[in-house]
C-alpha cells in the first residue's frame, strides 16, 4: 500500500504542477499589459467553443472584437490552447500591421513545410519565397487574362441557366446554395484544370468527390484544420499533412498527369493550369502565341506539386468562397425585392448599351450588382479572420508593447463588418453602403473580405468578375423570392471554416419570359 500512495502522491503532484504551469502560461499577455477579453480555460484557452465544435470561428472572433470595442481596447490577448495570439479591434492598428508596417508581418499563419507537398502555395508561402511566387503568379490574374477567362465563365453560366430552365421547370422551390455549388464545381473543373463537362447537375465526378472530401472533415481533420490556422508548427513537428492523404494524392496525380500530357503534346488551353505550366517553363504568359514551353531546356521554375498546390487553393476559394458569396447574395435579393429589381434593371440597361452582347465590358459596368455582392460579403464574410505572423520585432504604435517574432495576430472580419459604428444597422442589407461616395468616407480597413495590403487575395478581381457574371445572368432570367421553407434569419454552420448556411437556402424561382 505504501507504494500505491507514493505513486498517487506523485500523480497528484504532477497534475498540480501542470495546472500551475498552464496558469503561468496564461499570464503571458497580462505581463505585457495587454487586455484579455475572457478568462482562458485551463486546457482549451479561449478556443473552447472551436475545439468542442459548439461555436463558429466568426462568432468567437466577433465576441472578442465587440468586447474590445465596449471596453475601449484596441486589441485583446487570446489563447489557442497554450498558444498566445493577439486579436485586433482597431482599424488604424489593423492598417499598420497589414500594410504600413508590413515588413514586420510578412507571413500568413498557414502550414508550410516540405513534408506537406500541398502546403507549398501562395497563401502559405513565407518570406522571400512568397515574394517570388507572388511576382510569378500576378500576370496570371491580369486584366487581359481575366478577360480571357470570362469567356469560360459566361459559357458555364449559360449552362447553369439552361439547367435551371429545363430541369427545374416543375420545381418552384430550389436549394440555391446546392445549385450554385454544383455550378461552381463544374466551372472550377474547366477554368482551372481544363476538364470540360456539359452537365451542371450531372453525376458526381471524381474531381467533385475529392473536392467535397476536402470540406467534409472528421473530428481529426477539424483539429488539423484548426492547427493549420492557429499553430501550424505543431503539424510540422509531427509531420502531419494539412490536406488529408487521399485528397492530396488525387490532386497531386491529377496535376502531374495534366502537366505531363500537355508538355509532351504542346497542348494549349485557356485555363489556369495552362498559365502555371507557362510559368513553370519560363514562358512569358502575356504573349499572344500561347506557347507552353521554350525551345531551350531549363530547370522548371515551378514543380508539379507547386502547380497542384496553387491550383487546389484557388479551386477551394472558388468552390466555397464564391459559391457562398453568390448564394448569400441571392438570398438577400430574395428578401429585398426592390433591391433585386434595381439590380436586374441595371443589367438590362447596361446590356442595351452593348446591343445585348454580354461581354467583359458589360461586367465592368455593373456597378450596382457589384455593390450587392460587396454588401453580401460584408454580412457573410467567407473568412472569419485574416492571420499574420510577426516576422520581425515590433512595438505596437503609441505603446511599449513588444511583439516578438512568431507572435500570431488575427484580424476579425466578422467584427468590423458588423460594427454598428462603422456600418449602422449592420443586419440590414443595404448595397448603398458601397456607393463610391460612402466608400470614400470610410476607413480602408473597415471592409476586408479579400484581405488588405501586400498579401491581399491575388484573385480578388477575378473572383468578383465570376460572381458578377453569375448573379447578373441569373437576374436576367429568373426572379427569386422567399417561401415557407426559407430560413429567416439564416443559421451559419458552426464547424465550417468558410461561412455557409447550416440548413441550406431554399428560395422560390420563377423564369422570366
Amino acid at each position: 500500500m505504501g507504494v500505491f500512495y507514493e505513486v498517487l502522491f506523485l500523480l497528484v503532484l504532477g497534475v498540480i504542477g501542470i495546472v500551475l504551469y498552464l496558469k503561468h502560461l496564461y499570464t503571458f499577455w497580462e505581463k505585457k499589459g495587454v487586455y484579455v477579453s475572457s478568462k482562458p480555460h485551463i486546457i482549451f484557452g479561449n478556443a473552447k467553443p472551436l475545439l468542442t465544435g459548439k461555436g463558429a470561428i466568426r462568432d468567437l472572433f466577433k465576441e472578442v472584437y465587440d468586447d474590445c470595442r465596449r471596453n475601449s481596447q484596441k486589441m485583446s490577448g487570446f489563447y489557442f490552447m497554450m498558444k498566445p495570439c493577439l486579436v485586433l479591434a482597431d482599424l488604424d492598428l489593423i492598417k499598420d500591421i497589414m500594410s504600413t508596417d508590413f515588413e514586420h508581418f510578412t507571413d500568413r499563419i498557414f502550414h508550410n513545410h516540405e513534408s506537406d507537398p500541398l502546403s507549398d502555395q501562395i497563401a502559405s508561402a513565407k518570406g522571400e519565397k512568397w515574394k517570388q511566387l507572388r511576382s510569378q503568379l500576378t500576370p496570371a490574374f491580369s486584366i487581359a487574362k481575366s478577360k480571357m477567362m470570362s469567356q469560360k465563365v459566361l459559357a458555364y453560366t449559360d449552362k447553369l441557366i439552361e439547367e435551371l430552365t429545363h430541369n427545374y421547370r416543375d420545381k418552384t422551390i430550389i436549394e440555391i446554395s446546392e445549385v450554385i455549388e454544383k455550378y461552381m464545381i463544374r466551372l472550377t473543373e474547366a477554368a482551372i484544370f481544363g476538364m470540360e463537362n456539359d452537365q451542371i447537375y450531372g453525376p458526381t465526378t471524381e474531381f467533385e468527390y475529392y473536392l467535397k472530401c476536402f470540406f467534409n472533415k472528421s473530428p481529426l481533420d477539424l483539429l488539423i484544420a484548426l492547427l493549420t490556422f492557429f499553430n501550424p508548427s505543431m503539424l510540422t513537428y509531427v509531420r502531419a499533412r494539412s490536406v488529408r492523404k487521399d485528397v492530396g494524392d488525387y490532386f497531386l496525380k491529377l496535376s502531374a498527369d495534366i502537366i505531363k500530357f500537355r508538355e509532351e503534346n504542346n497542348i494549349v488551353r485557356d485555363d489556369l493550369i495552362h498559365l502555371l505550366i507557362q510559368l513553370r517553363n519560363n514562358v512569358d504568359i502575356n504573349e499572344t502565341s500561347g506557347q507552353i514551353r521554350q525551345e531551350s531546356k531549363i530547370k522548371p521554375l515551378l514543380s508539379s506539386s507547386q502547380i497542384a498546390a496553387n491550383c487546389l487553393i484557388i479551386a477551394i476559394a472558388d468552390y466555397e468562397t464564391l459559391a457562398s458569396a453568390i448564394s448569400f447574395c441571392l438570398y438577400e435579393l430574395a428578401l429585398n425585392p426592390d433591391v433585386q429589381e434595381r439590380a436586374r434593371r441595371e443589367v438590362v440597361d447596361v446590356l442595351a448599351l452593348h446591343n445585348g452582347d454580354f461581354c467583359y465590358d458589360v461586367v465592368n459596368e455593373l456597378i450596382y450588382v457589384e455593390q450587392c455582392l460587396k454588401e453580401s460579403l460584408r454580412k457573410y464574410s467567407p473568412s472569419a479572420a485574416h492571420s499574420r505572423e510577426c516576422t520581425k520585432p515590433y512595438i505596437i504604435p503609441n505603446t511599449d508593447i513588444l511583439l516578438e517574432p512568431g507572435t500570431h495576430v488575427f484580424v476579425p472580419t466578422s467584427g468590423s463588418h458588423m460594427d454598428p459604428n462603422i456600418f449602422p444597422d449592420p443586419e440590414r442589407f443595404d448595397p448603398e453602403r458601397f456607393s463610391k461616395e460612402n466608400c470614400a468616407g470610410r476607413h480602408p480597413c473597415a471592409w476586408t473580405p479579400f484581405g488588405f495590403g501586400p498579401r491581399m487575395c491575388i484573385g480578388m478581381k477575378y473572383g468578383m468578375m465570376k460572381s458578377k457574371i453569375c448573379v447578373a445572368k441569373l437576374l436576367l432570367n429568373f426572379e427569386f423570392s422567399t417561401n415557407h421553407l426559407t430560413e429567416i434569419p439564416i443559421t451559419v454552420k458552426p464547424k465550417a471554416f468558410i461561412t455557409k448556411s447550416a440548413n441550406g437556402i431554399r428560395l422560390d424561382i420563377r423564369k422570366i419570359d
